[in-house]
């Protein structure tokens, strides 16, 4: 009878330890499956985060781009102001001459000429230095899309070393 309490017994226990395995099985088994899809979520990271920067990195250099053209087109009619004001200093100079050699009636009709010339050379003074400003804006822009750019690799870097970092502590943590 002894044997036979000893057998059940064991039967038990084995058929305990059976179940406890069994569910010990399934959680590896389910903790197996929930590692596999967090590495595939980490990679589907990496790849948005890096085409997200490939985009970003794109639109920084067409901005560049446009911005390289602008301050060429400012740059050319910076010079073709310059040498209109040249021209019209040169008119001013042979009116003033001319107004030497005139009498007084003339000396009237030369100055509203001068007034209309010194309008012009305002007008294009203005001009002028919004070219300039505008020039000073392109270049900040400019400036800041290069920091821009540099920030984005720099911060490429980092998450790259942070996924190389976390993947060592979960491997570690297994």
């Amino acid at each position: 009878m002894n044997c036979n309490l000893v057998k059940i017994s064991l039967k038990k226990n084995v058929k305990k330890q059976r179940n406890k395995l069994e569910k010990e099985c399934e959680k590896a088994k389910r903790y197996k499956e929930l590692k596999a899809k967090l590495l595939q979520i980490i990679e589907l990271e990496k790849v948005l985060i890096f085409e997200k920067q490939v985009k970003h990195v794109e639109s920084i250099e067409k901005k560049e781009s446009e911005i390289e053209k602008n301050k060429i087109l400012f740059n050319k009619q910076k010079e073709s102001i310059s040498k209109e004001i040249s021209v019209l200093e040169d008119a001013l100079k042979i009116l003033v001459d001319e107004l030497k050699e005139k009498g007084e009636d003339k000396l009237i009709k030369v100055n509203s000429d001068i007034g209309s010339i010194n309008s012009s050379l305002r007008e294009l003074d203005r001009i002028s230095i919004l070219n300039k400003e505008e020039g000073i804006k392109l270049q900040k822009q400019r400036d800041e899309i290069a920091i821009s750019k540099r920030n984005i690799e720099s911060e490429k870097m980092r998450q790259e070393n942070f996924d190389d970092n976390f993947l060592n502590q979960l491997n570690l943590q297994n």
